[in-house]
């Protein structure tokens, strides 16, 4: 068998979006794509235990640095939403909700998660790759920190965490 192709993925960027929060995308220069572990079962014998594969999977949450927009649209629209999941029976959870026209709901209750879509383009900005979140939950927004006494434009970053139900990647061929 011979080897044919050696070059390696250089990407150059990465844009999620998120159905839940239309009006915004998080543009990123980092971004974990799926990770995955498949736990063991151990089989009795009577000189050592065996593992074998087991049944259920886990997944690596979802993690990507993103450029705060300059009116913190992005970085605003993931704190509420985290708000509002962890706050379900007070006032401001509804006043957050209020605040985001598009709501799911599921028969009387509100469906907390949503599928997102995570474009990876190549260094000469072709999306190559598609991974398609199902059921995203955000867990963590971390603090962007404000820096203004620097002589080079810095740009407002945050990092912003997901755990999901499922994951499709779907190759999209840019070069």
């Amino acid at each position: 068998m011979t080897i044919t192709n050696t070059d390696f993925a250089v990407l150059q960027s990465f844009q999620l979006s998120v159905a839940r929060l239309p009006d915004v995308s998080f543009f990123s220069t980092s971004a974990t794509l799926p990770g995955v572990r498949l736990n063991s079962v151990d089989q009795d014998s009577i000189y050592k235990n065996i593992p074998r594969a087991g049944t259920k999977l886990d997944l690596d949450p979802f993690v990507i640095d993103f450029y705060v927009d300059k009116n913190f649209n992005n970085y605003l629209s993931a704190m509420n939403w985290i708000l509002a999941l962890g706050r379900t029976d007070d006032a401001l959870y509804q006043a957050l909700l209020a605040s985001n026209p598009v709501q799911a709901t599921l028969g009387e209750g509100l469906v907390d998660e949503s599928d997102g879509s995570l474009l990876i383009y190549t260094a000469n900005n072709n999306p190559a790759l598609e991974v398609i979140y199902h059921g995203l939950i955000p867990t963590i927004l971390s603090s962007p920190r404000a820096v203004s006494d620097v002589g080079d434009v810095v740009y407002l970053k945050s990092t912003l965490s997901f755990n999901y139900t499922y994951f499709e990647i779907k190759q999209l061929g840019g070069a």
